[in-house]
């Protein structure tokens, strides 16, 4: 379709036209720059509360299982050798009839002497024991 009259007022049309479809592209790419900034700001956010979540899950199974053992000690002491063991242990005590022993300023690991390294025997010569004896023997009658 052209337009009819003063060519200036056309190609003005024209240019408006152009700048009119440059600012609309222009906002429309400032607005999908935006967009993705917010969505890689919003996705970096995901993966740090992920990272949380898998913390807590991994500090979560460790409490679970400290209970499930503090449970099973619970359930141990509560039986007759569970009691004897911290009467003995904690206590000190003894049944009837029998002796109790402490042992006053025991050495302990700490104090125990460097382990000496034991020498090595003197190599043997080659061959068996045996075939050694029946050679001193074989070779005294010459």
């Amino acid at each position: 379709m052209a337009l009819v009259g003063n060519p200036r007022v056309a190609v003005g049309e024209r240019l408006r036209v152009i700048a009119v479809n440059v600012l609309f592209t222009a906002g429309i790419a400032l607005m999908a720059y935006v967009l993705l900034l917010t969505w890689q700001e919003k996705r970096r956010e995901t993966l740090e509360k992920e990272r949380e979540v898998a913390a807590m899950r991994a500090f979560l199974a460790k409490v679970v299982a400290q209970n499930d053992d503090l449970k099973r000690q619970v359930r141990f002491l509560q039986t007759p050798e569970g009691v004897e063991k911290v009467a003995r242990e904690r206590l000190g005590l003894i049944r009837v009839n029998e002796t109790s022993y402490v042992v006053i300023n025991a050495p302990t690991l700490k104090d125990a002497p460097e382990p000496r390294s034991t020498p090595k025997p003197p190599a043997e010569p080659a061959g068996s024991p045996l075939s050694r004896w029946l050679g001193h023997f074989w070779n005294s009658g010459d």
